[in-house]
């Protein structure tokens, strides 16, 4: 054996030595509960919901953990608390698990079996899975997934370190949720003959159709809150938008057709 391979078996003996002692093999966490929110409102628990996206169209979720262990968790420690999302598409079947990044530091003592709870963020939603989706395949998220196998658990703490899978996986709680088609969401041809421009935008942003009358524009900021909305009743609105905050924003506009969403950005 060269000194080369010496050493290299001699790291590797290192780094797996260091890895087992900072992996914990004893259930200390465990996810009870999972719930579809709106704005962080519980609207239902997941496994009961059937999400329609024209009522909303952005995926929220809440997280009840409970600790399982003899110990208490200080005011301060971290729990890091992932998501982790199965998608289906319609036609293609499962295109594998999605990682969201999720972490909780706590507030309080949390003493035997007291809970702590997790809400995601829509913006993470978003970056990590439905723009992926969207940017590959050319169509609204909704028009694609057929549906989501949702899973989530404690994978580690800052005193306990990171748990082994079988004790993350094993007390995981996982849901499937599915999707209504809505009938007033519109399609993607639809979308295709609606122009929204420039994008990014500075002072004005321009939406326009050759022939779809526009109905009327609503702003949303990227955690869902409705900024303002606009009568338009014709194919064509220049809209004044130096009032907006840098930053990313979801537009809907009701036409007879459906309702169409679109993202845009606002530059300096």
């Amino acid at each position: 054996m060269t000194r080369k391979s010496i050493l290299f078996v001699f790291f590797m003996y290192f780094m797996n030595n260091i890895y087992s002692q900072n992996t914990c093999d004893t259930l200390k966490w465990q996810c009870t509960g999972m719930y579809f929110c709106e704005n962080a409102t519980v609207v239902d628990t997941l496994p009961q919901m059937q999400i329609d996206p024209s009522i909303y169209p952005d995926l929220q979720f809440k997280c009840v953990y409970k600790n399982m262990s003899n110990q208490t968790y200080y005011v301060g420690e971290e729990l890091t608390v992932p998501i982790y999302v199965n998608i289906s598409l319609k036609d293609i079947g499962f295109i594998g698990y999605v990682g969201i990044p999720m972490r909780v530091v706590l507030d309080k003592d949390i003493i035997p079996l007291d809970t702590v709870t997790s809400i995601s963020d829509k913006s993470n939603i978003h970056q990590f899975i439905f723009d992926p989706i969207e940017k590959k395949y050319g169509d609204s998220w909704y028009n694609l997934i057929d549906f989501c196998r949702v899973k989530a658990y404690v994978d580690g703490t800052t005193t306990d370190g990171r748990f082994s899978d079988s004790i993350y996986y094993t007390y995981a709680y996982s849901t499937d949720i599915t999707f209504k088609i809505p009938d007033n969401i519109a399609s993607h041809c639809i979308e295709k003959n609606i122009a929204c421009f420039p994008n990014p935008a500075s002072f004005t942003l321009t939406i326009e159709s050759k022939d779809i009358i526009i109905e009327n524009i609503c702003f949303y900021d990227i955690l869902g809150k409705k900024l303002k909305c606009i009568q338009v009743e014709a194919n064509k609105a220049v809209i004044n938008i130096d009032d907006l905050p840098i930053g990313m924003y979801i537009l809907k506009m009701a036409t007879a057709d459906g309702i169409l969403t679109r993202k845009i950005q606002v530059a300096g």
